[in-house]
């Protein structure tokens, strides 16, 4: 039965792992482009070639409004989301540590910690 328990831990951990990795890969990633330019959209320059030919100054105006209302509303939207999946993690990580032995929770306590980043402290018990 023991066995069991530490398959279940380790496999806890490493989902655990995976899903914290997917979430600080994004808080370090990039902040948002400035206006016009690159970003994980399309950008002006991206289009130019797509369309095989120079813009207007007109258009790229209007094509770089368009870019940074997008960015701002999909910055909104991450902000909006933020909390809720600060929760879900909390959640994950609580819920994962009331099947672990005290033992065992100590060292899951240990990863975590030492495998977060120091400047971020949301994720603690």
């Amino acid at each position: 039965m023991s066995t069991w328990k530490n398959i279940l831990a380790v496999i806890s951990i490493f989902v655990l792992g995976t899903v914290f990795g997917l979430v600080i890969s994004r808080q370090m990633s990039p902040g948002p482009p400035p206006p016009g330019g690159r970003g994980p959209m399309l950008s002006l320059p991206q289009l130019d070639r797509f369309l095989d030919q120079d813009l207007t100054d007109e258009q790229k105006r209007e094509i770089s409004k368009i870019l940074e209302e997008v960015r701002l509303e999909l910055e909104g939207l991450r902000k909006e989301a933020r909390p809720e999946i600060d929760r879900k993690m909390h959640e994950a990580r609580r819920r994962i540590r009331e099947i672990l032995t005290p033992e065992q929770q100590e060292q899951f306590d240990r990863m975590i910690e030492r495998d977060r980043p120091p400047f971020d402290r949301r994720f603690r018990p």
